[in-house]
């Protein structure tokens, strides 16, 4: 839920900031955007599905989930030059650390 709120947040933002400057909304060019929903896929099978986390062992789920911030640190490694995807980049790689 929080990510969702984040999205909107930011997509309110950058509406934002092009009508202030008077300019179209353009949004940012994102490559391999599909390593997102990849990466998201294992987290809401076991984190937001009901009944989904007690068929998946402990195991998996301490795999799964890092395997899943990987795939997150890729895509922000590969759009690092995207404006504000340092700050994802920095973020990700520490809730990775942690």
């Amino acid at each position: 839920m929080i990510l969702a709120l984040a999205v909107v947040a930011g997509l309110l933002a950058g509406l934002g900031w092009a009508r202030w400057r008077k300019r179209p909304y353009q949004p940012p060019e994102l490559n391999f955007l599909w390593l997102v929903f990849i990466a998201f896929l294992p987290q809401f099978v076991v984190f937001y599905l009901p009944g989904t986390r007690q068929l998946i062992s402990d195991r998996w789920v301490a795999l799964l989930l890092p395997l899943s911030q990987a795939l997150l640190l890729t895509f922000a490694w590969l759009n690092r030059r995207q404006p504000g995807m340092m700050i994802l980049l920095v973020g990700t790689a520490i809730n990775f650390t942690v």
